[in-house]
Formats: structure tokens, C-alpha cells, sequence
């Protein structure tokens, strides 16, 4: 696997005429390479095949076993632990990799990607990957940065599943460098595996998922580390966890070299609504500190109406 593409079956021929789907306007690709073949990656290779968008998607990562696994999963055809000879005849590459990893291996494929080919990724954030991809990428070839906003607690290709996009939003952040065609191709492949799809600013979408996204992470990690100092002192308190402590805790377990990388990678916005949350946190212990009950009320009051009034776009809730 080293060395040479390894496959498990033969690339399965094209469906004949049209689009592969009624109405999804993105007509079958010849190759995919997906590089980091996890819960995103594995689950964006499964998508593709169940729905015949693709005659052949190849699995780049690191780790021979992970891969053995995807082919096993279905989630690609061939495998290699070379991202060289992965992506050499790839029309589109996916970047399925943690934020710290993206601008690397962007760095160490273009040299071998083929006239033409469309490179997108999965990262979290989004400023700072694709200021550098854009002075990365040459002419010949097209960057879209992208961000499917869904996963689960569990990582791996194990866990991964075809149906992981339907109605998750996913955020493309074009630039004015952006290739129209590269970015509606994008864009329609996302469509296809039941994205619903949004364009962003990329310094914008990195702000607003430090609300709403990297400060639930955080929080939720703090949560539980806290429980964990209390437990060590009396291990009767874990048999008073009930549903809330496991709903607001779930995503603590989540890859943590994946949430290292994002809380650095986006820094600056996810500083700026810590700051905003320990303001907020010390108005709470002020009105609990000095009884002021009318006040605590309309703070869960005005919590609970603004959650009941809230368009969740994910299909979870």
C-alpha cells in the first residue's frame, strides 16, 4: 500500500447517460481522492458511492489498517499511504484532514495534481486556510475551502455514514479568486449527498462558528473535566448524572487533536467570545451571589424563549 494503489474490487463502469441522479445537475466524476479516510472523509466516500456519483474514490491516510477498514466499509475503492500517486489522477481532492494538516498536505500534492483538478477541504475554519491556499494553488488549478457542519462524538471510518449530510449545512467560502465553475462543481456535489448549502466570507464564517460551534466544544470539555475533579473526591456523584449532564456533554467526546487544532487555528474569534461568555458568566454569579431572583428568572426566561424561537438547521434537533 506504500507504494502502489491497492484495491478490493474492480472500479464499478459508469451508469449510462445524464446526470447520476433525477435532478441533482452534477453528472458522475471519474475519481475522488480523499485524503483522511475518518468519520467526514469515510462518510463523504460512502455519499459518493451510494449515490453513484463517482466511478472511483480513493482513500489517502497514513495508517494501513484505517484504510483496509474504509475498503472494508465501502467508503472507497482503492487505498494508498502516498498522497503523490493518490491524487495524480483525481478530479476533485478532498482535504478531509484536521485544520493543522490541511495547508501541508495542500502544500505537498499540488505538484502532482493534474491540469484542471478542483481542490476543496472540510476544515473547521476557514480564514487562514484559504488565505494560503489561495497563494498556494497555480492557475491551472482551482481551491474551494468548504465546511460541512455536522459529525458525531465518535471519530473513525468505522462510524462513518452515507446519510451523515442530508440536511447539515455546508459552507463554502469563496473569494473574488474563486473559480465560478470549481466552486459550482463543489457546490453541486454537495448538493447531491443532500447538503444544504450556504456561502460565506471566510473571516465571517469563522466568527460565527466560534459561537456557535468552537465555544460549545470548550464548554463542554470544561464541563466534564470539572465533574471529573468532583468525582475524585466523592465517587457517589456519578450516579447522580441524569440527561442534562450527558446532553450538554456529549461532543467532549470528540477527537481532541481535532479540537486543539481549531480552538489555535481560530484563535482570535473564539478568544473574543470567551471573553464575551466570562462577562456574562460573571453577571450570573453576581444576581445568584446577591439574590436577585426576578433578575435569574427573565435570564432563563429569555434563554428559553430565544431556544424555543431558534431555526436549528440541523436535522439532529
Amino acid at each position: 500500500m506504500n507504494s502502489k494503489l491497492e484495491t478490493r474490487r474492480p472500479a464499478r463502469p459508469s451508469r449510462p447517460g445524464g446526470p447520476s441522479r433525477p435532478g441533482s445537475g452534477c453528472p458522475e466524476l471519474e475519481t475522488v481522492a480523499i485524503i483522511g479516510v475518518g468519520l467526514i472523509g469515510g462518510s463523504l466516500g460512502i455519499a459518493l458511492k451510494q449515490r453513484h456519483l463517482v466511478k472511483r474514490v480513493i482513500g489517502i491516510g497514513r495508517r494501513r489498517e484505517s484504510l483496509q477498514r474504509a475498503i472494508k466499509v465501502a467508503a472507497i475503492d482503492t487505498a494508498t499511504t502516498d498522497p503523490a500517486l493518490g491524487v495524480k489522477e483525481a478530479d476533485i481532492v478532498v482535504l478531509a484532514a484536521p485544520v493543522g494538516d490541511i495547508i501541508p498536505l495542500l502544500s505537498n500534492i499540488v505538484p502532482h495534481l493534474k491540469p484542471g483538478a478542483i481542490i476543496t477541504d472540510v476544515g473547521s475554519t476557514k480564514k487562514e486556510i484559504v488565505e494560503q491556499a489561495t497563494s498556494l494553488v497555480p492557475d491551472h488549478l482551482y481551491f474551494v475551502g468548504g465546511h460541512p457542519l455536522t459529525g458525531a462524538e465518535s471519530s473513525g471510518v468505522d462510524n462513518a455514514k452515507g446519510e451523515l449530510f442530508v440536511g447539515a449545512t455546508w459552507v463554502l467560502t469563496p473569494t473574488s479568486k474563486t473559480n465560478p465553475r470549481a466552486l459550482f462543481k463543489i457546490s453541486s456535489l454537495c448538493q447531491a449527498i443532500g447538503a444544504r448549502m450556504m456561502e460565506m466570507d471566510p473571516a465571517e464564517h469563522d466568527r460565527m462558528v466560534a459561537v456557535s460551534s468552537h465555544l460549545p466544544h470548550v464548554l463542554a470539555a470544561l464541563l466534564v473535566n470539572i465533574f471529573s475533579q468532583y468525582s475524585e473526591q466523592d465517587d457517589r456523584i456519578k450516579s447522580l448524572v441524569a440527561g442534562g449532564f450527558r446532553d450538554m456533554t456529549r461532543i467532549a467526546a470528540s477527537s481532541p487533536v481535532l479540537w486543539r487544532d481549531i480552538c489555535l487555528e481560530n484563535q482570535a474569534p473564539l478568544l473574543e467570545v470567551m471573553a464575551h461568555f466570562k462577562n456574562m458568566l460573571n453577571h450570573w454569579e453576581l444576581i445568584i451571589k446577591e439574590g436577585k431572583g426576578d433578575e435569574l428568572l427573565e435570564e432563563f426566561a429569555k434563554a428559553r424563549r430565544q431556544r424555543t424561537q431558534m431555526v436549528i438547521l440541523n436535522r439532529d434537533e
